[in-house]
């Protein structure tokens, strides 16, 4: 019983931790994005601006 209650608790963690990760990467995408949108609008404003 407490073998069973530790191994559903050590998957329920891993559970999370994978969740965790998919959420960090998801986010860590969504900012290059935007920091990619930004460095072209920066671009853009210098090109403009020669």
């Amino acid at each position: 019983d407490v073998l069973e209650s530790r191994i559903a608790s050590e998957e329920e963690a891993a559970a999370l931790l994978e969740q965790f990760a998919k959420d960090a990467t998801d986010h860590a995408d969504l900012v290059s994005k935007q920091a990619e949108e930004m460095s072209l609008k920066e671009i853009e404003g210098w090109q403009t601006s020669i």
